[in-house]
């Protein structure tokens, strides 16, 4: 199984699932932050402390901190765009501000859920051959989450 499985940090595409769409459009967006909003809170000495924007890539790759570089495709290689209104602007966001999600608990829950993956290493240090493990870092499940079909069927 590979990350981009089951963790993506893009924008859907509209047309193909337009639910998934509107739940990260509504959720799983960062900020945005930087120039864009230089009063946010995760602003520190001028620097988003989340690592937000985040670069644009073609393909996930692991390695570095443990913590993988997700996929994030540029528009012009088939990331998508979206707009949001801030307090006094209009702006696109493009796949640089996507927190990394589970497509299928984000549809599941419309809810901010960042999942991540990490690397798990050895005592000394070094990544250990197709050792990982998915972490949820951050929910915001609705208070109701209990009353969810999909929950209940697995109780």
């Amino acid at each position: 199984m590979k990350i981009d499985d089951v963790i993506s940090a893009e924008l859907p595409n509209t047309i193909e699932d337009p639910i998934l769409f509107e739940t990260v459009r509504k959720h799983m967006v960062h900020g945005p932050c930087g120039e864009l909003n230089l009063n946010s809170p995760c602003m520190k000495d001028g620097k988003c402390t989340k690592r937000y924007p985040c670069e644009l890539i073609h393909e996930t790759q692991t390695g570095g901190d443990a913590y993988p570089l997700y996929k994030r495709r540029k528009p012009d290689e088939g990331g998508y765009i979206t707009t949001l209104k801030m307090s006094n602007a209009v702006v696109d966001i493009d796949n640089r501000w996507i927190v990394p999600y589970s497509p299928l608990l984000s549809k599941m829950f419309d809810a901010h859920i960042n999942v991540e993956y990490k690397t798990l290493r050895d005592f000394q240090g070094n990544d250990q051959p197709m050792g990982g493990a998915l972490i949820l870092l951050a929910g915001d499940f609705p208070s109701n989450f209990a009353g969810y079909p999909a929950f209940n069927a697995r109780r």
